[in-house]
């Protein structure tokens, strides 16, 4: 029974965190809560265990284990550029885009849309433009911005959940001048092998504006590029395409995409999904 009985306030402090890390053990039996109960159970048994091995060595693998749950991933990647030396790793600045910039960053991308003059028409449709489809391309040259922004909103959480991790949402990365801005983009952290994954969302009011993405999709090539070009570093580029309503893009516009992407030279993938499938009225 003497086993038990702590000799130090620190063993103390550590059986009271093994006490509280079995409580948080039972807590993520709970759906709702089990996501944070999990990471503080991870937590509290790694300071558990570095209060009872009482060690400089362990305190410092503790504090840096706990430093990389609780802050953002670039903390690690500052540490490993630190270790390796490499100087040109801090050529360039991340930085969060405020909501106004954004919002910018859409009506932007949406101007560009409408001078591309195809906004409302599809190229495989047959017979011209109709009235109706010049009233939708006049329509959307300023579409509903915090409506765009929820689309955003939901197919970056869609994105977490295909890729199992968290996205750095909103980010702008620019070094001697020159920048870019990223709807979303998930660091490789340490590895350098593996490709940063950078999540740009496109939004179509229907299937017959397919034709925009024809359009616009050697920009986002250029996108990647310019993003390898500031960071040194591989990239990869994931399209979200969402379509406004139920319809879903038709065989021979999901072949197309497809084939875009397979000849593109840049490293590249895709999702589609439908408004509704998003949950967005």
């Amino acid at each position: 029974m003497e086993y038990f009985v702590p000799n130090s306030f620190i063993e103390t402090l550590a059986g009271l965190i093994i006490c509280l890390a079995l409580v948080l053990g039972f807590v993520s039996l709970i759906p709702v809560l089990r996501s944070h109960a999990i990471r503080l159970l991870a937590l509290f048994v790694v300071a558990a265990l570095s209060l009872f091995s009482n060690h400089w060595s362990t305190y410092f693998a503790g504090i840096f284990i706990i430093a990389t749950a609780v802050t953002e991933l670039e903390f690690l990647q500052n540490l490993a550029a630190i270790i390796r030396g490499n100087k040109d790793y801090f050529d360039y600045k991340k930085e969060t885009l405020s909501i106004e910039q954004q919002q910018k960053k859409i009506e932007k991308e949406q101007e560009l849309i409408s001078q591309q003059g195809i906004e409302g028409v599809d190229e495989a449709a047959a017979g011209p433009p109709t009235i109706k489809s010049y009233r939708a391309t006049i329509s959307a040259v300023h579409p509903n911005i915090d409506k765009l922004m929820t689309v955003e909103e939901k197919a970056l959480d869609k994105m977490e959940e295909y890729y199992k991790a968290k996205i750095e949402r909103g980010v702008r990365i620019s070094r001697k001048g020159k920048h870019i801005e990223l709807d979303g983009i998930i660091p490789s952290v340490v590895d350098d092998m593996v490709s940063e994954k950078i999540i740009e969302v496109k939004y179509l009011r229907s299937p017959n504006n397919f034709a925009t993405i024809r359009n616009i999709f050697p920009k986002m090539e250029d996108l990647a590029r310019a993003y390898s070009e500031i960071t040194n570093k591989i990239a990869k580029i994931h399209i979200v395409l969402v379509v406004e309503g139920e319809e879903e893009l038709n065989e021979k516009q999901l072949s197309i995409l497809k084939q875009l992407i397979d000849l593109s030279n840049v490293a590249m993938g895709y999702s589609v999904f439908t408004t509704k499938q998003l949950g967005i009225q």
